[in-house]
């Protein structure tokens, strides 16, 4: 479908996107200002910094202590530059769970509840709540803030069951929440929330669901002026737009202003899941209009060390902003993104590629991380995989290396062809040793041992190539997780190339843990140990689902 240039208005308030700044990595204030310009240009309105702990409050100096936190002074040149652009700077804070940083502090453990949530009902946590909107009254122009309270799984179950008793945790939300937007109003804020727990109290635990019930009372227990974001990026399925609609409908229900975030999935592995984000975008963008949301977030998570670099999901970035103007041709989409940007759209998208190896239909898994980090001697995700695999990523390597002289992102390419390169030994190097072993094939296993020490050096390669893109996009605090996460895989891979040695030698007279028998990492016991068998794992550029093209506001 062409697109007549006048008809490319934004169909939506606000276009969004939101910044991990918490999960082991703060975005540099020299790379927020590039960002800025960048999601000006495609049409965005908004950005959400999400700051848990990383951001400076008075009176607390333990909060974001040594995690490269922003000082007051940045957030206001951050918020000023954004002013300046047009974009909306808005906080986006944790005031309930997700606070595993500070809980760790002996300063905070009388507010602590349980694991990273905050102790209800406590004025200690309140005061802290207080200093929090303080900064941010301060620091930012916008009076709307995004005050978390997602995921607070076990709130009342901790020191406020030992003090208080037991109490339904739905009660202790709702009265938390009243208590935070009392302290927002105070210093001038309207809050937004995150809108999960006003679900799963009534749907066993859960959020997204199917036929997703909302309590009778729950439209009356949250203020009409509390905004509540539905966040969903999970569900990819074929043809699956009934869920979304249920979700939506449920959400209508609450009477409140509803936002809807969804993913730009840098949260899985090393590489991004930019056709993740584009299957949901098409199916969820147009249910937005449908239902009368009127502000769209695109989440840009950092699970488990924020190591997926931001500007690798450029395609899924810019492919939402399209979509908010009614764009779903996804030729004048590859069109535009390579006039922005220099690199073809499916080029870019390479750096999917890694992550799509060993994953079965309608499953999500990132085994260039999980593969990466892998003991090759105890075999736990060895079940995972399918020989021949491993060539796979020499083949993804050789398909990125064109790219990675690029001026502006072949960094970004050289990064993962790096990644490949190691993965190309190491993904299959488990299976090889323990069947080497296993069946006396010395030589193999000589060369097993051999492939340890190679494995370590391109290791090393991609660390420093890692660290390059790290340090173009974020504060230097971080980092250090990963180099010691690099330094115990190498350490051990040197520890096991010995070992195979020794044995090799006569040196000792077996590699224990080679002797045991693998289980199936999925709990199907000794049933399937290893699949050999071949699942044709295509490497070529994952495309638009031919299914989606129909899909239209």
């Amino acid at each position: 479908m062409k697109m007549d240039k006048k008809e490319e208005v934004l169909r939506f308030k606000r276009l969004g996107i939101m910044l991990d700044c918490s999960r082991n990595a703060v975005k540099s204030v020299a790379m927020l200002k590039v960002f800025i310009r960048m999601i000006k240009k495609m049409g965005y309105t908004t950005l959400m910094l999400y700051t848990e702990d990383t951001y400076e409050v008075d009176n607390q100096p333990y909060f974001g202590y040594m995690r490269g936190r922003y000082s007051q002074e940045e957030l206001k040149e951050i918020d000023r530059f954004a002013g300046e652009n047009d974009i909306e700077l808005i906080p986006c804070i944790q005031t309930l769970a997700h606070l595993n940083a500070i809980v760790h502090w002996p300063v905070y453990e009388k507010i602590t509840d349980c694991n990273d949530i905050l102790l209800a009902e406590d004025e200690r946590t309140y005061e802290l709540i207080d200093h929090m909107f303080a900064t941010l009254e301060k620091c930012y122009s916008t009076r709307l803030v995004n005050i978390g309270l997602d995921e607070a799984f076990m709130v009342g179950l901790g020191k406020y069951l030992r003090i208080q008793g037991y109490e339904n945790q739905h009660g202790i939300f709702v009265r938390h929440l009243h208590k935070v937007r009392e302290i927002a109003m105070a210093h001038g804020f309207q809050v937004l929330m995150w809108g999960d727990m006003l679900f799963r109290s009534y749907n066993d635990g859960k959020y997204q669901c199917e036929a997703p019930v909302v309590g009778e009372h729950v439209p009356d227990e949250i203020p009409e002026d509390v905004g509540v974001i539905y966040w969903d990026y999970y569900d990819y399925r074929e043809k699956n737009e009934i869920h979304y609609h249920e979700m939506f409908k449920a959400h209508k229900k609450l009477r409140n202003e509803l936002w809807f975030a969804s993913g730009g999935w840098t949260w899985s592995g090393f590489t991004p899941r930019n056709y993740m984000a584009e299957i949901v975008d098409h199916f969820t963008f147009p249910l937005c209009e449908k239902y009368q949301v009127e502000n769209i977030i695109l989440t840009m998570w950092g699970n488990d060390g924020c190591v997926c670099p931001v500007f690798s999901a450029l395609p899924a970035i810019f492919h939402a902003a399209e979509l908010a103007r009614g764009n779903y041709d996804m030729n004048l989409v590859a069109k535009r993104f390579e006039e922005q940007f220099g690199v073809p759209y499916e080029a870019f998208k390479l750096l999917d590629l890694p992550g799509k190896i060993g994953c079965d239909t309608g499953r999500l898994k990132n085994p260039e991380k999980y593969m990466f980090f892998a003991d090759p001697f105890l075999g736990f995700y060895d079940s995972t995989v399918v020989d021949g695999e491993g060539g796979k990523f020499e083949e993804i390597s050789g398909k990125l290396s064109p790219w990675v002289s690029h001026g502006e992102w072949g960094h970004l390419f050289d990064a993962v062809k790096k990644l490949c390169d190691v993965l190309s030994i190491k993904y299959e190097l488990g299976v090889r040793l323990r069947r080497a072993y296993q069946t006396g094939n010395r030589p193999e296993l000589r060369r097993c041992g051999e492939d340890c020490r190679k494995t370590t050096q391109r290791v090393v390669s991609f660390q420093e190539a890692l660290r390059i893109t790290w340090m173009k996009e974020n504060k230097a605090y971080g980092y250090e997780t990963w180099e010691l996460r690099f330094g115990g895989l190498m350490l051990r891979l040197e520890s096991c190339a010995k070992r195979v040695e020794d044995f090799l030698e006569g040196r000792i007279g077996c590699v224990e843990e080679l002797e045991e028998e693998l289980l199936d990492m999925e709990g199907n016991g000794r049933e399937l140990q290893h699949r050999p068998e071949a699942r044709g794992v295509s490497v070529e550029s994952p495309g638009f689902p031919g299914h989606l093209q129909s899909l239209r506001p």
